[in-house]
């Protein structure tokens, strides 16, 4: 399976959330994830490294 990142920012309407985490739950299910919080004042920490999605909500 190759890498992939999300190289685009893009806002999701409040009223389209569901779908929209419905959608991406079924088509990356499985798949390996990372989680990476930055903050300027704290500094990046690494919350989960390759994680198999399960869902998100």
């Amino acid at each position: 399976m190759t890498e992939q990142t999300i190289q685009e920012t893009q806002q999701i309407p409040q009223d389209q959330w569901l779908a929209f985490f419905d959608h991406l739950t079924k088509s990356y299910k499985g798949c390996s994830l990372a989680i990476e919080v930055t903050d300027e004042d704290v500094g990046d920490e690494n919350l989960v490294q390759q994680s198999p999605l399960a869902s998100i909500t």
